[in-house]
């Protein structure tokens, strides 16, 4: 696994703000994105594109929201499994 220490501006990273009801739930989602990262050994910013892109379409039709940071980083864990 290649790790690599990244420092990124989390509200430049993180600004589609229609995805995000709030700072505390930004932050959660910008967790989850940067274990993604290092555990991928992709870049914080390819993390954050197809993540938001899964977020969109799974926060679209999600009518309970507490458990979408994990539901989400279960599904794009497994894209970058295949697509690696």
């Amino acid at each position: 696994m290649k790790q690599s220490h990244q420092t990124i501006d989390q509200d430049h990273v993180l600004s589609h703000d229609d995805l995000y009801f709030d700072r505390d739930e930004r932050m959660k989602h910008f967790r989850e994105i940067q274990l993604i990262a290092l555990e991928s050994g992709r870049s914080i910013f390819d993390v954050t594109q197809l993540y938001e892109e899964v977020l969109g379409n799974v926060k679209s039709r999600a009518q309970i929201s507490n458990y979408l940071p994990i539901l989400v980083a279960k599904k794009v864990r497994n894209i970058c499994k295949r697509t690696h």
